[in-house]
């Protein structure tokens, strides 16, 4: 998949996830947002493709979000090799998805990061089968990066929102 995030076979039927981040200083005033579309990885491709078609790949029960500390994502990424931020509390939080219609989406339980280091820069985020921060496992399945890089400090809240739309475009 090519970075502009739509998957088409066979010219009928595409996908495409956005992340959205929104991040308030620790009174709860607005700092800034974003919006991201993302690209699919290969490892992502191949274990969507095994679970899907073949019943090859082992079923993840639950996804988690983290946060890029690089902009240059590509799809021949693994998890091992991005640059991950991870001044945060906690560890990655999960992808609480719902299904509606053609979306699963977790914007009704979003991905939150508390900052606990001032300055920490976040260049974009990811989806990944292991809830460990900075942990080289699990299958890196998407991630978007923003064109320049936002700055939280300590005590900042950072939401995260990931939508994966599936259509089918023949009429």
């Amino acid at each position: 998949m090519t970075n502009g995030a739509e998957l088409k076979l066979g010219g009928s039927f595409t996908g495409k996830g956005v992340f959205e981040f929104h991040c308030v200083d620790k009174y709860g005033n607005f700092k800034w947002d974003a919006v991201a579309e993302n690209l699919v990885t290969d490892t992502g491709i191949a274990h969507m493709m095994d679970l899907t078609f073949t019943g090859g790949g082992t079923q993840q029960g639950t996804w988690y979000i983290g946060l890029l500390a690089d902009t240059d994502i590509k799809t021949t990424d693994i998890i091992g090799g991005i640059s991950e931020a991870t001044e945060y509390t906690g560890n990655r939080p999960a992808w609480v998805e719902a299904r509606s219609a053609k979306v699963l989406t977790n914007s009704g339980n979003l991905a939150t990061f508390t900052f606990d280091k001032d300055g920490t820069t976040v260049d974009g985020g990811f989806l990944n089968s292991s809830n460990l921060k900075a942990a080289p496992n699990g299958i890196l399945f998407s991630g978007a990066a923003f064109a320049a890089g936002k700055v939280g400090d300590s005590g900042d809240v950072l939401t995260v929102t990931y939508s994966l739309t599936f259509a089918d475009n023949s009429s």
